[in-house]
């Protein structure tokens, strides 16, 4: 096979401050080339990784290659994860996975002489509700392992948003977890105020037991925080619970509707847009789609990620704020946005249109084009009337531009074919959007 040159593939930047190596992309694969110091190391580290029980502890699975890059001894392949998602989009009770998918494969490294130099939530990603370790690079020889600058680290980026979370301080936790260009909102936790936080395991990194014991010690402490439920708005809404496909007859018109159009859809990839319980992200799964649950709902969010997980349902909860989504972050912003990051084939926004425009002022024409910049082929989404039962008592006066005709003009500009469908309660309508233009 002849030699790759890097420059001929789809490197990715943040790779570039890695001198073990170099992950890139290639006809729709994950690879990455590795340096020649490196070179034996990591080939060992991928024959010994089956056995050795570290791909059940969370290592993202890998495997050598034919293929050769110029300056590179060795190419390795690893699985492909369908999405990059951030810390600040994950649930509380993913955060916790995460966390302990860390300290497990961290546990599993330690008994052979071996260790993760890096505790940041950056090297994982999720692969539906399961946690997975994707920086090979990270796995070095346990000499090199400065516990300290590991055990803060953690703390920084994991531990002390999860004790907020598991003291009801949600917004504080969320603000912590956030990402920006000067560093996922770090500086908070100078703070005098949380310095110390939390205090239970403080002193961990600093005792003369062997790491492993430290580790096994964290791991119980993250395992055996409380996430309270969060009172909100929607986290008590009625949708029904989804029991499988076997009985579509129980749910409301709407979501027979959505079975419907999701059944006839070819996108292998969903996003749901204000999911609450999940229910239409779950039919998209059972349908055999990769699905993203996003809400702003704590407790929704969390449930769901504990059903999904339990039932290893392809689904994973995020927190998306459809109107402030989380943007570029990351050295020389070489993360992208959440509008670009959780694009997929099919999304769905069902009664969530009225909202934003109506509490916050936001006209069709720019709710229209933002849910176009996260869909690739297909839009499904609700439009409720100011005639509606509900909405019909939020005002006396609504807005001119609030009209079914005005939604559909915008959506017609940006989809090729727009059909309007009746939903329920009438005069609720749903909105199929095919062929998404410059997709």
């Amino acid at each position: 096979m002849a030699e790759l040159r890097l420059d001929e593939c789809t490197v990715e930047p943040a790779s570039m401050v890695d001198p073990v190596g170099r992950v890139f992309h290639r006809e729709g694969r994950v690879f990455r080339a590795i340096s020649p110091p490196y070179g034996a190391f990591v080939r060992d580290i991928v024959a010994r990784a089956p056995a050795r029980g570290w791909l059940e502890a969370g290592l993202v699975p890998t495997w050598t290659t034919d293929l050769q890059v110029q300056g590179f001894e060795t190419v390795v392949e690893h699985k492909r994860i369908p999405f990059v998602t951030l810390r600040g989009e994950w649930s509380g009770e993913g955060l916790r996975a995460a966390a302990l998918c860390i300290l497990q494969l961290q546990a599993a490294l330690l008994r052979d002489g071996l260790c993760l130099k890096d505790a940041h939530p950056w090297n994982v990603l999720f692969d539906g509700p399961v946690p997975r370790f994707i920086d090979w690079g990270s796995i070095r020889p346990a000499s090199e392992l400065n516990r300290e600058f590991w055990y803060q680290e953690f703390r920084r980026f994991l531990l002390a948003p999860l004790y907020l979370f598991s003291r009801g301080r949600h917004r504080l936790a969320r603000t912590m977890l956030r990402e920006h260009s000067m560093g996922a909102g770090n500086e908070l936790i100078d703070l005098p105020a949380l310095r110390r936080w939390p205090r239970a395991p403080a002193t961990l990194s600093a005792v003369n037991d062997p790491f492993e014991q430290v580790v096994d010690r964290l791991a119980d402490y993250v395992e055996q925080l409380r996430l309270p439920d969060v009172p909100g708005e929607w986290e008590k809404y009625p949708q029904p619970a989804f029991e499988g496909l076997r009985d579509m007859s129980r749910l409301r018109l709407k979501d027979r509707l959505v079975h419907q159009v999701l059944e006839n859809d070819p996108g292998k990839t969903l996003l749901d847009i204000g999911t609450n319980g999940g229910l239409h992200a779950l039919i998209g799964v059972a349908l055999g789609k990769t699905a993203l649950a996003c809400d702003i709902e704590e407790t929704c969010l969390n449930r769901l990620y504990l059903g999904a997980a339990h039932a290893q349902a392809n689904v994973l909860p995020l927190y998306h704020d459809f109107l402030w989504p989380i943007g570029e972050s990351g050295l020389f912003n070489a993360i992208p946005g959440a509008m670009s990051r959780l694009r997929c084939d099919t999304v769905l926004a069902m009664a969530i249109t009225h909202h934003i425009a109506l509490r916050y002022h936001v006209s069709l024409e720019s709710i229209a084009d933002n849910l176009h910049r996260m869909c690739r082929r297909r839009l499904i989404v609700e439009f409720v009337p100011a005639q509606d039962v509900h909405v019909a008592t939020w005002s006396e006066r609504f807005p001119d531009w609030y009209r079914l005709e005005v939604f559909v003009a915008a959506l017609s500009k940006r989809f090729a074919d727009v059909t309007v469908l009746p939903s329920d309660p009438a005069p609720r309508v749903v909105l199929v959007c095919e062929g998404a233009r410059g997709a």
